[in-house]
């Protein structure tokens, strides 16, 4: 079965830390997940096979603080690496109640076991912002976090053979 997983945010996740606080944030309920590998207790998704995934997030937040100074929207691996990275600048709302939607994907190599999440961060301003569940019959949930393996074979994983003029065969140079 390919690994295909979505998650989407069923109840708002209030009140989120601030700097120096890294929040996860909950998509607490699961649409799609054909390898059983998002956990709605911890927020990740481990991966259930190598390969190289698609990866994407759409994220509705709200009740900025006015004295935030940034924001900043990403995935994650248990590695600690960041990738698919969205800032909200304060220039963006000048209240404590506007809205703001940061979407994003990325196509990343991942390896059976390794974890995803997607996470928040603020400096400045009180910890108001809002992850909100905004669902319904037609558009479905407007927060998202999801996936879906595109191959299940790396690059290391594969050898890319090329026929010289002559018939010989010979391996990539890159390898």
């Amino acid at each position: 079965t390919l690994p295909i997983f979505q998650a989407y945010v069923g109840s708002t996740q209030s009140n989120m830390a601030v700097d120096p606080t890294e929040v996860t944030l909950q998509f607490n309920t699961v649409s799609i997940d054909t390898a059983s590998g998002y956990k709605t207790g911890t927020y990740l998704y481990t991966v259930s096979a190598s390969g190289i995934y698609y990866l994407y997030y759409n994220v509705t937040m709200s009740n900025f603080d006015s004295g935030m100074t940034a924001g900043q929207i990403q995935m994650k691996d248990g590695s600690g690496n960041y990738f698919a990275i969205c800032r909200i600048d304060d220039k963006e709302f000048t209240a404590d109640s506007a809205y703001v939607t940061r979407n994003a994907n990325a196509i990343v190599r991942l390896n059976a076991g390794e974890t995803v999440k997607v996470t928040y961060y603020q400096t400045g301003g009180d910890a108001i912002a809002d992850l909100i569940q905004t669902n319904s019959s037609t558009s479905g949930a407007e927060s998202i976090f999801g996936g879906y393996l595109l191959t299940p074979k790396t690059s290391k994983e594969t050898t890319q053979v090329t026929e010289g003029s002559d018939g010989d065969s010979f391996h990539d140079p890159g390898e």
